[in-house]
C-alpha cells in the first residue's frame, strides 16, 4: 500500500494535464517519486520526458535525462541500447562507446557472456583502432576458459597500444 500523497504528488495539484508538455514539471515529479522510494513511477516520468524531447526534435535534451533513467534501471538492456544509439546519432561516438562497454560489462555480470561478447563486437565496429574497445573481450574470454581466443584479443589490443597492457 502506498503512503498518502503529499501536496507535491497529490492528483488535485497535478499540473501535468494542464501542461503535459511542460517538461520541468515531469522532471520535478520524477525527482519526488525517487525521493519517496517509487522508482517505477520516477522511471516512467523520465521516459515520458525523453520521449517528448525526442518528439519535439530536441535529442540533445533527451541525452541529458538518460543517465538518471539508467541509474533507476541499470539492468535494462533496451534502455542502454537506445541511449547509446542516441549518442551515436548526436555524433558523440566516445560517449556511445562508453555506454556500449558498460552494457557489455553489465551483461557479463548478470550471466549473459555471449550477449556481452556480441555487444563488444558491435562496439569494436564503431571504433576499431581504440585499444579500450579491443581489450575487454580478453578478460571475458579468459573467465569463460576460452584461452586461445583471449590471447588473440590481447594480441590485437597490444598491437594497437603496447603501453596499455
Amino acid at each position: 500500500m502506498r503512503p498518502p500523497a503529499s501536496a507535491a504528488t497529490a492528483p488535485r495539484f497535478d499540473s501535468s494535464p494542464l501542461a503535459p508538455d511542460f517538461l520541468p514539471t515531469h522532471l520535478r515529479r520524477a525527482a519526488i517519486y525517487r525521493l519517496r522510494n517509487r522508482p517505477e513511477d520516477a522511471a516512467a516520468k523520465l521516459l515520458t520526458v525523453i520521449d517528448l524531447y525526442q518528439a519535439r526534435g530536441e535529442p540533445q535534451q533527451a541525452v541529458q535525462v538518460y543517465p538518471a533513467l539508467i541509474d533507476l534501471q541499470p539492468a535494462d538492456v533496451h534502455l542502454r541500447t537506445r541511449f547509446a544509439t542516441l549518442l551515436l546519432d548526436q555524433g558523440r561516438r566516445p560517449a556511445a562507446v562508453a555506454q556500449y562497454l558498460a552494457l557489455a560489462d553489465m551483461l557479463f555480470q548478470i550471466g549473459q557472456p555471449e550477449h556481452a561478447l556480441e555487444e563488444l563486437r558491435r562496439v569494436r565496429g564503431l571504433d576499431p583502432p581504440n585499444p579500450e574497445v579491443r581489450l575487454p573481450p580478453g578478460p571475458y574470454l579468459l573467465r569463460l576458459d576460452r584461452v586461445a581466443e583471449a590471447l588473440v584479443e590481447f594480441s590485437r589490443a597490444l598491437h594497437l597500444d603496447a603501453d596499455n597492457l
